[in-house]
């Protein structure tokens, strides 16, 4: 397909433009949704993409119990915790209270999923993880089945849980926060 790139006498003919392409960690992983673009310029990323989806399940795979933080005060186990309690959320199987934030919600949830995220961010308290540490094995294979079951709920589908903090989330919204996060702590662990 041709396209003309500009306009006027100095418009370039260009054989095909190609859409960009979805990458973590900067290795390619697939065709990109046609989402807002993330803070990298590239395509945010969604867990029902099965591609990316399966990137962050192997890296959560790769984690060992002594991989050691690069901020932040959560060990490896607990930072598993910490996510599958926001998996637990976001596939509605534990009842959220809605949290006072200093923002209108619309605003921090924008924010959140548009805007790139400082290490060692305020956590919502139902997230934090105590200071016991957290059985390893047996967080890392609750995660896996989070995130499957995650996955399997329909992106389209009516009924997706309200978060805490950020109100009312569609299934798209949702997709793209726990992708977000997941990738987030991975890097947090060097996965």
């Amino acid at each position: 397909m041709v396209h003309m790139l500009g306009h006027g006498p100095k418009a370039v003919k260009s054989e095909s433009r190609q859409r960009p392409r979805l990458t973590i960690d900067k290795q390619p992983i697939g065709p990109a949704l046609l989402l807002p673009h993330s803070e990298s310029g590239i395509m945010a990323a969604m867990l029902h993409d099965p591609a990316v989806r399966q990137s962050l399940r192997a890296r959560v795979q790769s984690l060992r119990p002594d991989a050691t933080r690069k901020w932040g005060k959560m060990t490896v186990d607990q930072m598993l915790w910490h996510v599958n309690q926001a998996l637990t959320q976001a596939v509605g199987q534990i009842p959220v209270q809605p949290v006072k934030v200093p923002l209108p919600k619309p605003m921090l949830k924008f924010m959140v999923l548009n805007l790139p995220w400082m290490k060692g961010a305020p956590t919502a308290p139902e997230f934090v993880a105590d200071m016991q540490r957290c059985e390893f094995e047996a967080e890392r294979d609750r995660c896996l089945k989070l995130i499957d079951a995650f996955a399997a709920k329909r992106i389209d589908e009516a009924g997706w849980p309200i978060a805490s903090t950020l109100g009312r989330m569609s299934g798209q919204d949702w997709s793209r926060l726990e992708a977000k996060h997941l990738d987030h702590h991975l890097k947090q662990f060097s996965s």
